[in-house]
């Protein structure tokens, strides 16, 4: 079976398919890549199942492969660099985010396109931040 149909399969499953429904389409950008992230163009036992890396993101629009995925993300920069900021911020606090913790964030994101959007700039803010700060 090649990868969507094993996904199609487990996304049968009504507990499943809430939550798949929304992260196969966009995470088939990452098809492309193995387990340690190499790059392929086949998989299975034999290696004769293509890859298909096409998908689409939230909004209905599709990619062709992982390059047209990074040009939808590039275009929604702020979008992205909240999602990221947030995603970032909870995994190094070690909890999840509270509205209290919204202005720290938008102080972070307002700062960002002075940084052009790279990514060392954005865990610096996220370190010099008060949240790292607070008990």
């Amino acid at each position: 079976m090649t990868f969507r149909e094993q996904l199609a399969k487990h996304r049968a499953d009504p507990i499943c398919h809430s939550c798949h429904q929304k992260i196969d389409p966009p995470g088939f950008a990452l098809e492309s890549f193995n387990a340690i992230g190499g790059w392929r163009t086949a998989h299975g036992d034999d290696g004769k199942l293509k890859v298909d890396s096409s998908g689409e993101i939230a909004d209905g629009q599709t990619f062709g492969d992982i390059v047209g995925f990074k040009e939808l993300l590039a275009r929604r920069k702020p979008q992205f660099a909240r999602c990221l900021t947030e995603k970032l911020l909870t995994f190094a606090l070690g909890r999840e985010l509270h509205a209290l913790d919204r202005p720290h964030v938008d102080r972070i994101l307002q700062a960002l396109p002075e940084h052009r959007y790279r990514f060392g700039d954005l865990v610096q803010l996220l370190v010099a931040s008060e949240l790292f700060a607070l008990p």
